[in-house]
């Protein structure tokens, strides 16, 4: 039988258990700032990156502030907009504002990711894309100089619908614009590809989809339990990941209520890199 001090004690740690939950909720979603510093004797001053992945068309406040003052407070050179910037379900207007007010400040390169391919809206997501500043990247490469530094920066679409082989062809019209003496970039959405991505020489791969693996446990769970295909127990959610000579970074991404499931002990992320 309850007594009413027995059921005031019950009561205290619902309290707290729905606090300490509210809590844990709260962190998981605070956004985290990562930095990594690439070393190259390609690049004698250097430069600054931004990698932005798997928005979703998320909302982070009035528009988007808080991710708009950690990007400025970071002051990046090039901000590179991973896939996945908008999604299927979710208004194209969220993250075309959030692309354009990013690109009046910062050059800004952009490739497709699978669920602007769902949508059946990807031609009209590019040209909302460019209009808003950003440079759509589809198989070719533009040139960025800083200074004296000139970097190639390459990108490709997700390969949903246009499959592998279509794919191929796009990195193999990139190859024309390499140039070994200069430091070459391919930005693409899809981290699991990272072999085909090897084979053409690129320094830097740059990387998202995985979603941090969704589920995290420090120590025993560290790379997420599932990640989109690359199934259970992935390999390529977040981090550096060395392929011959080439390397690849991959963001956890910023998906937050596009997504089904929570995130735990994996908060959303934003991604600096400096090229030293």
């Amino acid at each position: 039988m309850f007594t009413s001090k027995r059921i005031r004690k019950l009561f205290i740690i619902a309290i707290i258990l729905f606090l300490a939950f509210l809590l844990f909720f709260f962190l998981s979603y605070r956004i985290q700032v990562t930095n990594y510093n690439v070393e190259t004797g390609k690049i004698h001053s250097p430069i600054r990156i931004a990698l932005i992945t798997d928005f979703h068309s998320c909302k982070y406040g009035e528009n988007e502030k808080p991710i708009l003052e950690l990007i400025d407070a970071e002051q990046p050179d090039i901000v590179l907009l991973g896939g996945d910037i908008y999604d299927d379900d979710l208004p194209i207007e969220t993250a075309a504002n959030f692309i354009q007010a990013v690109s009046q400040k910062y050059p800004s390169f952009y490739v497709s990711g699978n669920h602007e391919y769902w949508s059946s809206q990807m031609d009209f997501i590019k040209e909302v894309t460019t209009k808003a500043g950003a440079t759509v990247l589809e198989g070719n490469c533009l040139q960025l100089k800083k200074s004296n530094e000139l970097v190639n920066i390459c990108g490709i679409d997700d390969p949903t619908y246009i499959g592998l082989d279509s794919l191929k062809v796009q990195l193999e019209s990139t190859m024309k614009f390499l140039d070994k003496g200069k430091y070459n970039i391919l930005l693409a959405h899809r981290p699991e590809l990272v072999d085909i991505y090897a084979e053409y020489g690129f320094d830097l791969v740059t990387a998202g989809h995985a979603h941090g693996g969704q589920w995290r446990l420090p120590l025993l769970l560290e790379d997420g339990f599932y990640a989109p295909d690359q199934g259970f127990f992935p390999k390529y959610t977040g981090g550096i990941h060395q392929k011959k000579e080439t390397l690849m970074i991959v963001s956890r991404g910023l998906a937050k209520e596009s997504t089904r499931l929570p995130r735990i002990f994996n908060r959303p992320e934003i991604v600096f890199i400096n090229l030293l």
